[in-house]
């Protein structure tokens, strides 16, 4: 072969080469451009699956224990967590895991343009029960109360027989759902209902022991047609948070439409203290019906 052919020859080859690596690097560019439009198009449940290892480092220190505007109907309005929402921290972390269609299930507060709020009561009942019973009477404040359904009697099931009281599920025997499949959450609150049934209590509201949320648990919320119900303001009084810390924890965070969680063993003088401090900023309490007339206020992360 002439030298002129073998050089046209290995020009033809270098040619070659250098349209394949261009193409190459072409379709490289273009698999990153999509891999990268894809992640931050990723919905926001897909997001946090990753974080899930989160949950097993903070619940431990969820220490409870007692021993968002086009707005349709029911879909929630959103806004980004923060303000008026003041969860003890561990909880705080455990929610951002939580996928968002989830917490979008419960009431953690509403948006309301009144000043209202409701207050709410956990863990009960209990002997010391009808002393804050008396105490909300006495002072014509409505309340609503979350009931572990192993403690319900024919006597003590009277005592929420009462125009200004309120009352929801709080589990059987506040067992932390996340440890329990479909079948346990299910049995769980089968036995809630039956015990409600035959105490005549109406079932309408859930809150969940710990707060904890769950697939199984909104799967069967939602068949039973039990709203969900949780708050924007923790007391603390179950950390032993006691006097002007704990009317402080309250009074600081206070915002319209918010639901606070109290426990039944709240320190009464504490608790009074609180809710004429709530009527001296002009805020109304309210029952959890009349807040639910507003649309959720829920967190998003």
């Amino acid at each position: 072969m002439p030298p002129t052919d073998i050089l046209a020859c290995f020009k033809r080859r270098i040619v070659i080469k250098v349209r394949f690596r261009i193409v190459l690097l072409i379709v490289l560019l273009i698999f990153l451009l999509l891999l990268q439009l894809r992640f931050t198009n990723m919905p926001i449940s897909s997001q946090v699956d990753y974080q899930s290892q989160k949950i097993i480092a903070v619940q431990p220190q969820i220490k409870i224990d007692y021993s968002h505007y086009v707005q349709k109907e029911d879909a929630p309005i959103r806004q980004v967590i923060v303000a008026n929402f003041a969860l003890y921290k561990g909880y705080q972390a455990y929610l951002e895991a939580i996928p968002q269609e989830l917490k979008d299930y419960f009431y953690f507060k509403v948006a309301s343009p009144d000043k209202i709020v409701v207050l709410s009561f956990d863990d009960g009942p209990l002997a010391y029960t009808p002393k804050l019973m008396a105490l909300l009477s006495e002072t014509n404040t409505p309340a609503t109360f979350f009931l572990l359904c192993n403690r319900l009697t024919k006597t003590n099931s009277q005592w929420y027989d009462n125009p200004l009281f309120s009352y929801g599920l709080h589990t059987f025997s506040h067992k932390d759902y996340s440890y329990l499949d479909y079948a346990e959450t299910k049995e769980d609150i089968d036995s809630c209902l039956e015990i409600f049934k035959k105490n005549n209590l109406d079932a309408k509201y859930f809150r969940p022991a710990f707060g904890i949320i769950t697939q199984d648990l909104v799967t069967n919320l939602k068949s039973n047609k039990l709203e969900g119900i949780l708050w924007n303001i923790d007391s603390l009084d179950w950390d032993n948070k006691r006097g002007d810390d704990l009317v402080k924890q309250v009074l600081e965070n206070l915002s319209p439409g918010s639901i606070v969680l109290f426990h039944d063993g709240v320190n009464l003088t504490d608790l009074k203290r609180i809710i004429e401090a709530i009527q001296q900023q002009d805020y109304e309490i309210v029952s959890l019906e009349e807040l639910l007339q507003y649309p959720k206020l829920n967190l998003i992360y």
